[in-house]
């Protein structure tokens, strides 16, 4: 009878599933109670968790979980299973478990996503620089796409809502967390439908055991507003700056010879959109990152001190260990994650790192032996940097492809102030001063005291008062006062305060001390580092956070006697009601967390410490003495109790033991000096300096501020020098001053600070996001169409600080097309310039171009120009400037794929034809008269290097293939004979006498390298240095051996064998 029963029930549940799957309702909508899951209190008298996995469970509804990190969602399914969980793979990681929820059974999956899962875009029509007017982009329409489609996040969500009742959102709770959650509904189609809630937000600070179950407890709705808020930024910051951006690089874009190429924009149809609230922010570049890319960018990119320090060089990351899709599964670093890289793309704007450097490494990285499949993976695709992933290639390629002069509401003001500190330091005028010092000697004690007047700025005065003192000879003392002083302890540590302690202390930048909270937040270390709070609410539990700390060497006795003790509740700071101050959750060691992340973690743990100890209390005493009519003091201090300062030294009082003095004794003079001065200008602003003024102008948030600071370090807007001073650019110094001559509003915090106003009022339900967009908007229309038309004020102070083409470099060679002598700009990208025809013809970077013995090209008329690579084994070319920049055959663009950097400074396809890539039969450089053979590593072709002598050798022209030919010889040429065997060409070599391996002295000889038993035996093959790189599809070859396919099939053919070198 039980068994049927049991048989019974499980039909019925399985119908009920198939309905489900359906789309049908089989059981009513269940109404919410206050406690859907077990207490707190019960879980920890039981030792267990409600969400064990139970045979027992029927009819389970089904409740999908959605976090914002995969690391989140992996803490909250340990916590809420009780550690018995099942995952399996999918976009990100998917865990079950059975449980209750609503009083009722549930089957649990717990997902996640990589940030934001749409980003706003123009739509195609408006992408185009050249038919979209930036005017037009005010008024545009915007659209929500997928950020990483390769990602599949939205299939993914889809897919796991499927049969799902309930969702339960566990994004991060800030207003990006309120904006993912509504794109995470979106993309689930699950609705608030019928009588009963569906959709519920978990509002949580920290990912321990105890917040989960609190969080589960007290389930509360979405907040539309603060989603729609964050749409309204995210508009008005896309029409905005890219409208101005777009039009000042257009405006500017190789005017300037001098101009950093570090921050000239060379992509065609390309957005820059920094989302400011990610982990890391977000760049797409559609010419050049791939969707995929960006997505494992916003997951875990980790920096290290050492990585930081060299980020604008080596952009080295760290490395995210999560498990991935068709990787092994103990996990792949960032660099095997993003082996879908589009290499052609990528290294054609490598400028930074030469390709002898890529194969040197390769070559090193081969005797490590790693594990077979990552070397399959990373030499499948030629990129083997030591030390250097393909993530860290990735993220140097987004700094290099900042725009010039790009504009940005929050980016502006923040440079504003940096210039503002460095136009004060420029314009100030150091002028001298004197003060008098008298010192006495008192029981043993020598005193220098402090001059009431302090100082005087005329030499004859502080003359006049040394004089007046020392004729006196004696300090009478006039009055002694001692006071009891108390130094605070400290409030809450919010963002802003973590921000400014890790830069001015710390010496980590902001964007890396945000990067470091975040990964001690993901594992549970601290509570979420981005809250705006210094007040702890009344509830918080401050004997359970501080208990975690006992058994810590370092502060656990001090932890251990303020629980004996008492400890004292925080100052009443601000609560900003949005998160708790940032807390240490648990305890953790240096050995666990690694250096920078336990330094910050070790600060959290002392400012909290801290701010629940007792305030330090000091005495101060103060002697005022009087000499011939001047007054002097001298001050001592005693510390009384050190309270918080015992935890936190750095901020204890010094302390300074005066001699005992009465009042109105007498004390001789020892000395009477006259101290000489220079006023000094301030210092540049500190990071920690600009946090403050950005925090009181209402520039950014404290989850952004990092990441405008961070944007004009990038940008080579500032750069940091010792002591984290930003020092203001050439570049960036002109960009403020050309907004100020036009309109200082650009410039200023204030039109920030009222755009984040309004943002607020829309997050607090007070404004209709519509209405404030189209307001900011026609706000700065106003002010776009006014500063075209004074674009020329901005481009005098340019002209001012940079040199224009026509006065920069120098004159190399003749135009084909005036046949005047065009200059040579050397810096980077390096270009010709003809003054005449105001045209540029962009070189190969990274190497050195010369004049070529005066040749001509016979097409255009050009001369000829010799590109030589670093490096012994660095390949040299002739080419033409008109027909590198503009090949005039169809099909080289399509054969080779390489990219061109055009006048305006775009990318587009048709560049770089060297000669030894020209079919032309009249050009004596030309592939047709210089080639060999087909090439053994790929599908190009062997060309003869006819100025290698005497070292001569032949080069691939598609990859980095070397042959060395017969050493020493005074000539090699190439015939127009073939071989009859492999259809190669006769090459004629000249040999030595002295060295000639021919019979009877002779010296001439020709033959085919492959064929040709004498040639073949002189001839080694190595790998040098390469400009070029072989892109997909059809190959180029002569003869045998012509690849096609994906990546070029290699040759086959025996006779064209190297196997035996």
């Amino acid at each position: 009878m039980e068994s049927r029963t049991k048989r019974s029930i499980l039909k019925i549940s399985k119908n009920i599933c198939r309905a489900k799957q359906n789309g049908l309702k089989p059981t009513p909508s269940v109404r919410l109670q206050r406690n859907p899951l077990r207490t707190v209190d019960t879980l920890r008298r039981s030792n267990s968790s409600p969400y064990i996995r139970s045979e027992s469970l029927q009819m389970a509804t089904k409740v999908l979980m959605v976090a914002e990190k995969p690391s989140i969602a992996l803490s909250i399914a340990t916590a809420l299973s009780g550690g018995r969980f099942s995952t399996r793979r999918g976009s990100t990681d998917v865990h079950e478990f059975d449980g209750k929820f609503l009083s009722s059974n549930a089957h649990y999956k717990v997902t996640s996503v990589i940030g934001h899962v749409f980003s706003m875009d123009f739509p195609s029509s408006y992408q185009n620089w050249e038919v979209t007017d930036p005017f037009d982009l005010f008024e545009a329409p915007v659209l929500k796409s997928e950020s990483n489609p390769k990602a599949h996040i939205r299939r993914h969500l889809h897919h796991e809502a499927q049969g799902c009742t309930y969702l339960v959102l566990w994004l991060d709770c800030d207003r990006e967390g309120e904006n993912i959650c509504y794109e995470v509904i979106e993309c689930t189609g699950i609705r608030e439908t019928g009588p009963g809630r569906r959709i519920y937000r978990a509002k949580f600070s920290s990912v321990t055991e105890k917040d989960i179950f609190n969080a589960m407890e007290n389930l509360i709705q979405p907040n539309q507003d603060e989603a729609l808020a964050v749409d309204a930024r995210q508009e008005i910051d896309l029409k905005v700056g890219v409208a101005f951006t777009r039009f000042q690089t257009r405006y500017f874009q190789g005017k300037y010879g001098n101009l950093d190429s570090r921050v000239i924009s060379n992509w065609s149809n390309q957005e820059l959109e920094i989302v400011e609230e990610l982990e890391i922010a977000e760049v797409v570049a559609n010419q050049v990152l791939l969707p995929s890319h960006v997505a494992v960018l916003q997951e875990s990119v980790d920096f290290d001190e050492k990585e930081l320090g060299t980020i604008k060089s080596r952009c080295a990351l760290g490395k995210d260990r999560t498990p991935l899709k068709q990787c092994p599964e103990s996990g792949a670093a960032q660099s095997e994650r993003i082996a879908a890289i589009d290499k052609t793309k990528v290294r054609s704007v490598l400028s930074g790192i030469s390709v002898h450097l890529i194969h040197k490494c390769k070559r090193n990285q081969r005797q490590k032996k790693h594990d077979a499949w990552m070397c399959h993976a990373q030499k499948s695709y030629g990129l083997w940097l030591d030390n250097v992933s393909l993530t860290e290639i990735i993220l140097l390629v987004a700094v290099m492809a900042y725009l010039v002069g790009s504009y940005g509401p929050c980016q502006t003001p923040t440079l504003g102030f940096c210039v503002q500190r460095f136009m004060q330091i420029t314009t100030f005028k150091p002028e001298k001063f004197w003060s008098i010092n008298p010192y006495i000697i008192k029981d043993g004690y020598e005193l220098l005291l402090d001059w009431e007047r302090n100082k005087v700025f005329d030499f004859d005065i502080a003359v006049m008062f040394q004089k007046l003192v020392a004729n006196d000879g004696n300090l009478k003392v006039i009055d002694i006062s001692t006071k009891e002083e108390c130094k605070p302890r400290p409030c809450g540590l919010n963002t802003v305060g973590m921000l400014k302690v890790a830069s001015s202390s710390l010496g980590f930048g902001p964007q890396m001390a945000m990067q470091l909270a975040e990964r001690l937040y993901t594992q549970g270390f601290i509570s979420y580092p981005r809250t705006e709070s210094t007040a702890y609410p009344s509830s918080f539990d401050f004997r359970t956070a501080l208990s975690a700390q006992l058994n810590n060497p370092i502060w656990g006795k001090d932890v251990q006697m303020l629980l004996a003790d008492g400890y004292h509740k925080p100052r009443t700071g601000s609560d900003a009601g949005d998160h708790p101050p940032i807390t240490p959750m648990r305890l953790a060691t240096e050995e666990m967390l690694g250096s920078d992340s336990w330094r910050l973690y070790q600060y959290v743990c002392q400012h909290f410490i801290g701010s629940v100890s007792s305030d330090c209390k000091y005495s101060r005493t103060k002697i005022e003495f009087a000499s011939g009519g001047e007054f002097f003091q001298c001050v001592g201090q005693h510390v009384v109790s050190k309270g918080f300062t015992s935890i936190m030294p750095w901020m204890s009082v010094n302390e300074k033991n005066l001699p005992q003095f009465k009042k109105g004794e007498k004390i001789c003079i020892a000395k009477v000096d006259i101290h000489e001065g220079t006023t000094a200008p301030p210092d540049y602003l500190s990071e920690s300096e600009l946090i403050s003024l950005m925090e009181k102008n209402g520039i950014g948030t404290d989850a952004s501020i990092s990441v405008h600071i961070n944007n004009i370090c990038e940008r080579n807007y500032v750069q940091v020098n010792a002591g984290r001073r930003l020092v203001p650019t050439a570049l960036g110094t002109t960009l403020i001053r050309g907004y100020q001559c036009i309109d200082p509003d650009l410039c200023l915090p204030d039109i920030r600070s009222f755009i984040e106003q309004q943002i607020t009022l829309i997050a607090k339900g007070k404004a209709d996001h519509v209405r404030v967009v189209e307001h900011v908007l026609q706000q700065f229309l106003q002010k776009y169409s006014y500063f075209v038309k004074k674009i020329e004020n901005m481009d005098a102070l340019f002209e001012a600080q940079f040199s224009p083409l026509a006065d920069s470099g120098r004159l190399l060679s003749k135009c084909g097309k005036c046949t005047r002598y065009m200059k040579y700009i050397s810096s980077q990208p390096t270009r010709l310039y003809c003054i005449t025809c105001e045209e540029v013809y962009y070189l190969p970077q990274n190497g050195t171009i010369k004049l070529y013995k005066e040749l001509v090209c016979p097409l255009d008329g050009f001369e000829l120009l010799l590109f030589s690579m670093a490096g012994a084994d660095g390949k040299t070319f002739p080419l033409c400037p008109y027909c590198y920049n503009s090949p005039p055959f169809e099909g080289i663009d399509k054969l080779f794929g390489n990219l061109k950097l055009g006048n305006s400074g775009k990318i587009g396809k048709g560049a770089g034809m060297p000669c030894f890539l020209c079919p032309h039969p009249t050009c004596r450089h030309s592939l047709i008269n210089q080639g060999v053979c087909a090439c053994p590593e790929c599908s190009g072709t062997l060309v003869l290097d006819p100025v290698s002598a005497p070292k001569w050798r032949l080069y691939c022209n598609m990859c980095n293939c070397l042959v060395s030919l017969p050493q020493a010889a005074h000539r090699i040429s190439t015939t127009g004979k073939k071989c009859p065997e492999c259809d190669s060409t006769i090459i004629e070599v000249d040999f030595n006498k002295k060295t000639t391996p021919l019979a009877d002295g002779t010296t001439l000889h020709e033959g085919c390298i492959l064929c040709d038993e004498l040639l073949h035996s002189l001839i080694e093959m190595k790998h040098g240095s390469s400009f070029f790189r072989r892109s997909r599809g059809r190959g180029r070859g002569r003869g045998r051996g012509r690849g096609r396919g994906r990546g070029g099939a290699k040759n086959v053919d025996p006779k064209m064998s190297f196997r035996d070198f």
